[in-house]
C-alpha cells in the first residue's frame, strides 16, 4: 500500500506517520520530497535508485508512507507546502498514480491547539512568526472547505489527532486496518503524551478574539470523533 498522510502544520501529521511507520509492512517513510511535488525529478530519482535509506527501494513494489502539510505560507489559500497544488488536488493525483493502493489519512487537530503549537514553533523565526495573523484569517476561510471535500473521497480516513492520544488502541486499529495492515493489541503506538489532548483547555492556552474558529469546528465536528467546542 502507498499512503498519504495530509493535514495542518501541528495537527499530528508526524505522529500519524510514525505510527503507520512503525508497523512491519511498511517498508520507507518520505517527508514532502515524493513523486508529485515535482514529478519529472522525483520519477528520474525513483527509476535510478534501488535504495533508499540504506533498504532496498521499489516505488510500486513496497508499501511506503509520505506525509505532506497544507498552510499559506509560501502560498495563497492553502496549497499543498512546496507546490501550487490544493491538497485536493494532491489527493487526487495521487489517487491516480497509485489506484486501489491509494491510502489517504487526513488527520485534524482542535485548531487552538493546532495554531498555539504553530505560534510556539515559530516564535523568534521573524517572518515566518509574523505571517500567522494572515495564515489565521486563510485557515478559517479554507480549511472547511478542505475538510468537507477530503472527507467525500472513498479513499481517505479522516481522523483526529485527540482521538490517537487518548484512544491508541482504538485509533491504531481503525488505520491499521484502512492502510490493510495486520493489527494486533501489541501493535498499539505507545509513546504518547496525553497531556497534548485539548491542551487549550488544561494550559488555558488563549487566542485572538478577533479570530473565530467556530466556521472550522463546525466542519471538523461533521467527523466521527471527538467533538470540538
Amino acid at each position: 500500500m502507498k499512503t498519504l498522510v495530509v493535514g495542518f502544520p501541528r495537527s499530528g501529521t508526524t505522529k500519524m506517520c510514525r505510527l503507520i511507520d512503525a508497523h512491519p509492512m511498511n517498508d520507507h517513510l518520505f517527508i514532502e520530497k515524493f513523486v508529485i511535488l515535482d514529478e519529472d525529478r522525483n520519477k528520474q530519482w525513483l527509476y535510478n535508485n534501488s535504495k533508499h535509506n540504506g533498504k532496498p527501494f521499489h516505488w510500486m513494489r513496497d508499501s511506503w508512507c509520505e506525509k505532506i502539510v497544507y498552510e499559506s505560507e509560501y502560498h495563497p489559500h492553502f496549497h499543498v507546502r512546496r507546490s501550487q497544488m490544493t491538497p485536493m488536488d494532491y489527493c487526487d493525483e495521487f489517487t491516480d498514480w497509485f489506484k486501489h493502493e491509494a491510502k489517504i489519512i487526513h488527520i485534524l487537530r482542535h485548531p487552538i491547539d493546532a495554531w498555539n503549537s504553530l505560534k510556539k514553533l515559530r516564535s523568534g523565526q521573524g517572518h515566518r512568526f509574523e505571517n500567522i495573523p494572515n495564515e489565521i484569517k486563510e485557515y478559517i476561510d479554507y480549511v472547511p472547505t478542505i475538510v468537507e471535500e477530503l472527507a467525500k473521497r472513498p479513499n481517505i480516513l479522516t481522523v483526529k489527532f485527540e482521538d490517537v492520544i487518548s484512544k491508541p488502541m482504538i485509533a491504531s486499529k481503525l488505520i491499521y486496518e484502512f492502510c490493510e495492515y495486520k493489527w494486533t493489541p501489541d501493535l498499539v503506538f505507545k509513546k504518547l503524551k496525553t497531556d497534548r489532548v485539548f491542551a487549550y483547555k488544561n494550559n488555558k492556552w488563549k487566542h485572538d478574539p478577533n479570530y473565530q474558529f467556530k466556521p472550522v469546528i463546525k466542519a471538523m465536528n461533521k467527523i466521527q470523533g471527538s467533538q470540538y467546542e
